[in-house]
Protein backbone atom coordinates (compact mmCIF):
# COMPACT_ATOMS: atom_id res chain seq x y z
CA UNK A 1 0.00 0.00 0.00
CA UNK A 2 1.01 3.24 -0.93
CA UNK A 3 1.15 6.47 1.09
CA UNK A 4 1.33 9.98 -0.32
CA UNK A 5 3.56 12.14 1.45
CA UNK A 6 3.83 14.95 -1.29
CA UNK A 7 3.79 15.88 -4.84
CA UNK A 8 7.08 16.77 -6.67
CA UNK A 9 8.06 19.41 -9.35
CA UNK A 10 9.63 17.24 -11.37
CA UNK A 11 7.62 15.52 -14.24
CA UNK A 12 7.94 12.33 -16.11
CA UNK A 13 8.81 12.66 -19.86
CA UNK A 14 5.33 12.16 -20.42
CA UNK A 15 4.59 15.38 -18.51
CA UNK A 16 2.62 13.45 -15.64
CA UNK A 17 2.91 14.20 -12.10
CA UNK A 18 5.26 12.60 -9.66
CA UNK A 19 4.56 11.84 -6.25
CA UNK A 20 6.77 10.93 -3.25
CA UNK A 21 5.17 7.87 -1.19
CA UNK A 22 5.65 6.06 1.37
CA UNK A 23 5.23 1.93 0.94
CA UNK A 24 3.69 0.01 3.39
CA UNK A 25 7.21 -1.89 3.42
CA UNK A 26 8.68 1.18 5.03
CA UNK A 27 10.49 2.36 1.46
CA UNK A 28 9.78 6.04 -0.01
CA UNK A 29 9.36 5.64 -3.62
CA UNK A 30 8.62 8.27 -6.86
CA UNK A 31 6.28 7.47 -8.49
CA UNK A 32 3.66 8.67 -11.08
CA UNK A 33 0.60 9.90 -9.41
CA UNK A 34 -1.72 8.43 -11.85
CA UNK A 35 -0.58 4.99 -11.61
CA UNK A 36 -1.32 5.00 -8.09
CA UNK A 37 -5.14 6.96 -8.39
CA UNK A 38 -5.66 3.94 -11.10
CA UNK A 39 -4.53 1.13 -9.13
CA UNK A 40 -1.33 0.33 -11.70
CA UNK A 41 0.74 0.21 -9.19
CA UNK A 42 0.12 -0.85 -5.34
CA UNK A 43 4.07 -1.20 -3.68
CA UNK A 44 7.27 0.41 -4.24
CA UNK A 45 8.05 -3.39 -5.91
CA UNK A 46 7.91 -5.68 -2.61
CA UNK A 47 4.51 -6.97 -3.56
CA UNK A 48 6.23 -8.81 -6.81
CA UNK A 49 8.66 -10.24 -4.41
CA UNK A 50 5.71 -11.75 -1.61
CA UNK A 51 4.32 -13.29 -4.82
CA UNK A 52 7.64 -14.86 -5.64
CA UNK A 53 7.96 -16.27 -1.97
CA UNK A 54 4.89 -17.71 -1.32
CA UNK A 55 3.91 -19.08 -4.72
CA UNK A 56 6.83 -21.56 -3.53
CA UNK A 57 9.66 -20.49 -5.79
CA UNK A 58 12.54 -21.66 -3.26
CA UNK A 59 13.11 -24.62 -5.62
CA UNK A 60 13.97 -22.88 -8.32
CA UNK A 61 18.06 -22.15 -8.25
CA UNK A 62 17.33 -19.27 -10.68
CA UNK A 63 15.08 -17.64 -8.08
CA UNK A 64 15.46 -14.70 -5.96
CA UNK A 65 14.07 -16.54 -2.93
CA UNK A 66 16.25 -19.22 -3.48
CA UNK A 67 19.59 -17.58 -3.55
CA UNK A 68 18.33 -15.55 -0.61
CA UNK A 69 17.77 -18.08 1.87
CA UNK A 70 20.68 -20.22 1.10
CA UNK A 71 22.70 -17.07 1.44
CA UNK A 72 21.10 -16.71 5.29
CA UNK A 73 21.49 -20.35 6.24
CA UNK A 74 25.36 -20.32 5.06
CA UNK A 75 25.65 -17.66 7.52
CA UNK A 76 23.33 -18.40 10.31
CA UNK A 77 22.17 -21.53 10.47
CA UNK A 78 25.09 -24.24 12.00
CA UNK A 79 23.67 -27.27 10.71
CA UNK A 80 24.02 -25.93 7.15
CA UNK A 81 26.90 -27.98 5.39
CA UNK A 82 28.71 -24.84 4.36
CA UNK A 83 28.40 -22.68 7.80
CA UNK A 84 31.86 -23.27 8.49
CA UNK A 85 32.63 -21.90 5.69
CA UNK A 86 30.94 -18.95 6.01
CA UNK A 87 29.17 -18.26 9.24
CA UNK A 88 32.02 -19.93 11.38
CA UNK A 89 34.29 -17.51 9.88
CA UNK A 90 32.54 -14.90 10.81
CA UNK A 91 30.77 -13.82 7.49
CA UNK A 92 27.63 -12.03 7.83
CA UNK A 93 24.65 -10.50 5.60
CA UNK A 94 23.99 -6.88 5.93
CA UNK A 95 21.44 -5.20 8.35
CA UNK A 96 19.74 -3.78 5.19
CA UNK A 97 18.76 -7.93 3.94
CA UNK A 98 17.99 -9.12 7.23
CA UNK A 99 14.29 -9.09 9.02
CA UNK A 100 11.41 -8.63 7.53
CA UNK A 101 12.03 -6.61 4.51
CA UNK A 102 15.24 -8.62 4.11
CA UNK A 103 14.38 -9.87 1.02
CA UNK A 104 12.61 -7.45 -0.65
CA UNK A 105 16.16 -4.87 -0.06
CA UNK A 106 18.33 -7.56 -1.55
CA UNK A 107 15.94 -8.17 -4.25
CA UNK A 108 15.75 -4.31 -4.90
CA UNK A 109 19.86 -4.11 -4.19
CA UNK A 110 20.85 -7.25 -6.21
CA UNK A 111 18.10 -7.39 -9.24
CA UNK A 112 16.77 -10.59 -10.80
CA UNK A 113 19.38 -13.72 -10.53
CA UNK A 114 20.50 -13.73 -13.99
CA UNK A 115 21.15 -17.00 -16.16
CA UNK A 116 23.97 -18.85 -15.42
CA UNK A 117 25.26 -16.62 -12.25
CA UNK A 118 24.91 -16.76 -8.70
CA UNK A 119 25.44 -14.49 -5.86
CA UNK A 120 29.22 -13.77 -5.50
CA UNK A 121 30.83 -11.80 -2.55
CA UNK A 122 33.86 -9.51 -4.60
CA UNK A 123 36.43 -10.02 -1.09
CA UNK A 124 35.82 -12.83 0.33
CA UNK A 125 36.56 -11.93 3.94
CA UNK A 126 34.16 -9.62 3.84
CA UNK A 127 30.24 -9.92 4.31
CA UNK A 128 27.07 -9.55 1.60
CA UNK A 129 26.11 -6.39 1.27
CA UNK A 130 25.12 -4.77 -1.75
CA UNK A 131 29.05 -3.34 -2.18
CA UNK A 132 30.47 -6.62 -1.91
CA UNK A 133 28.47 -8.84 -4.03
CA UNK A 134 28.00 -9.61 -7.90
CA UNK A 135 26.36 -11.90 -9.96
CA UNK A 136 29.08 -14.17 -10.93
CA UNK A 137 29.43 -17.19 -13.21
CA UNK A 138 31.11 -20.42 -11.71
CA UNK A 139 34.25 -19.70 -13.37
CA UNK A 140 34.20 -16.15 -11.92
CA UNK A 141 33.87 -17.71 -8.56
CA UNK A 142 36.42 -20.16 -9.25
CA UNK A 143 38.94 -17.29 -9.27
CA UNK A 144 37.73 -15.26 -6.73
CA UNK A 145 37.86 -18.23 -3.88
CA UNK A 146 40.60 -17.73 -1.38
CA UNK A 147 42.10 -20.45 -2.23
CA UNK A 148 43.31 -18.74 -5.44
CA UNK A 149 46.92 -18.22 -5.95
CA UNK A 150 48.63 -16.14 -7.40
CA UNK A 151 51.79 -16.08 -9.57
CA UNK A 152 53.71 -13.12 -11.25
CA UNK A 153 55.50 -13.71 -14.92
CA UNK A 154 56.85 -11.08 -16.81
CA UNK A 155 55.81 -8.40 -14.61
CA UNK A 156 52.04 -9.63 -15.31
CA UNK A 157 50.13 -11.59 -12.33
CA UNK A 158 46.91 -13.94 -12.68
CA UNK A 159 45.60 -16.50 -10.95
CA UNK A 160 46.98 -20.22 -11.20
CA UNK A 161 43.59 -20.72 -13.69
CA UNK A 162 43.98 -17.73 -16.15
CA UNK A 163 47.51 -18.72 -16.63
CA UNK A 164 46.79 -22.11 -17.22
CA UNK A 165 44.40 -21.16 -19.56
CA UNK A 166 46.89 -18.64 -21.30
CA UNK A 167 49.97 -21.17 -21.85
CA UNK A 168 47.68 -23.74 -22.41
CA UNK A 169 48.71 -26.11 -19.48
CA UNK A 170 46.63 -28.32 -17.51
CA UNK A 171 45.45 -26.43 -14.23
CA UNK A 172 46.88 -29.49 -11.93
CA UNK A 173 49.82 -29.78 -12.95
CA UNK A 174 50.88 -26.25 -12.42
CA UNK A 175 49.16 -26.48 -9.19
CA UNK A 176 51.36 -28.88 -8.22
CA UNK A 177 54.49 -27.20 -9.56
CA UNK A 178 53.63 -24.46 -6.58
CA UNK A 179 52.26 -26.36 -3.99
CA UNK A 180 53.66 -29.72 -4.16
CA UNK A 181 57.57 -28.72 -5.26
CA UNK A 182 57.91 -25.47 -4.28
CA UNK A 183 58.75 -23.81 -8.14
CA UNK A 184 59.38 -20.29 -8.44
CA UNK A 185 56.70 -19.10 -10.40
CA UNK A 186 59.05 -18.70 -13.36
CA UNK A 187 59.66 -22.03 -13.24
CA UNK A 188 56.56 -23.38 -12.83
CA UNK A 189 55.33 -21.49 -16.40
CA UNK A 190 58.09 -21.62 -17.98
CA UNK A 191 59.53 -25.65 -17.53
CA UNK A 192 58.52 -28.05 -20.12
CA UNK A 193 55.91 -30.58 -19.35
CA UNK A 194 56.74 -34.19 -19.25
CA UNK A 195 54.12 -37.06 -20.68
CA UNK A 196 54.16 -40.49 -19.49
CA UNK A 197 54.59 -41.42 -23.42
CA UNK A 198 56.37 -38.94 -24.68
CA UNK A 199 57.76 -35.49 -23.86
CA UNK A 200 55.19 -32.92 -24.90
CA UNK A 201 54.93 -29.48 -24.49
CA UNK A 202 51.55 -28.31 -23.19
CA UNK A 203 52.05 -24.73 -24.66
CA UNK A 204 50.74 -22.65 -27.13
CA UNK A 205 53.56 -22.63 -29.89
CA UNK A 206 51.74 -19.42 -31.06
CA UNK A 207 51.87 -17.10 -28.31
CA UNK A 208 55.13 -18.99 -26.45
CA UNK A 209 57.20 -21.04 -28.52
CA UNK A 210 60.03 -17.96 -29.01
CA UNK A 211 59.32 -16.93 -25.38
CA UNK A 212 60.24 -20.97 -24.04
CA UNK A 213 64.08 -21.32 -23.23
CA UNK A 214 65.12 -25.14 -24.93
CA UNK A 215 65.74 -27.72 -22.12
CA UNK A 216 67.03 -31.19 -22.32
CA UNK A 217 65.55 -32.73 -19.26
CA UNK A 218 61.64 -32.44 -19.75
CA UNK A 219 60.24 -33.36 -16.43
CA UNK A 220 58.14 -31.77 -13.19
Amino acid sequence: MLKLIKELKKRSNDGHKIGLYKCSCGENVEIMMSRVKHNYTKSCGCLKITKITTHGLYKNKNSITYTYKNMISRCYNKNNTHYKHYGERGIKVCDRWLGDNGIINFHKDMGDVPKNKSIDRINNNGNYCKKNCRWATTKEQSINKRSSHFLTYKSKTQTILEWAEEIGMEYATLLTRINKYNYTDEEAIEKPVKNKKKDLILLSKKNWKKNLPRQRNLQM
